[in-house]
């Protein structure tokens, strides 16, 4: 895999297998992974919307601020929630998030608003999450308590 860091943004090159898992190999048929990383951005940083950065729409009716949150900074909204466009059509979206104790919800969803796959985010530490269904344009997020943060989203082109 090849990575470069450009500001705020990592595209990474790689060969996937059937199933979309990395192997090493580059020779044929890269994929393009390009992931918005809240991690890079210094604490406090607040963020207007729309918000468009690397292909990505971030959207909310309510503040967003990058904060430290679990000794990792990430974009951090309110209950209202946020929604991300993404650069095209996909199957596939990685997330890096977490919550403080209040669930939230994620939906992956189409333009017309479509719920295509869906999780809940509980847990006080980050996790990645898949979300997976056919032509997802959008990803809708919902709840939290003020305090959900995503770290980190990633697509592959």
């Amino acid at each position: 895999m090849v990575s470069v860091f450009v500001g705020f943004l990592t595209l990474q090159a790689c060969k996937t297998d059937k199933n979309r898992r990395r192997t090493s190999n580059l020779a044929e048929n890269p994929v393009i992974s390009i992931c918005l990383d809240f991690g890079t951005y210094p604490d406090d940083t607040p963020i207007s919307s729309p918000f468009k950065q690397a292909g990505f729409t971030v959207e909310s009716d309510g503040k967003l601020m990058v904060n430290e949150t679990g000794q990792k900074t990430a974009l951090q909204f309110e209950s209202e929630g946020m929604s991300i466009g993404l650069p095209k059509r996909l199957n596939q979206v990685k997330l890096r998030m977490a919550s403080n104790n209040i669930e939230f919800k994620v939906w992956a969803t189409t333009e017309q608003g479509k719920v295509l796959d869906s999780a809940a985010v509980y847990q006080n530490s980050f996790k990645d999450f898949y979300l997976i269904g056919k032509g997802i344009e959008r990803v809708v997020f919902h709840g939290g308590g003020n305090k959900g943060a995503l770290k980190e989203i990633c697509v592959d082109l």
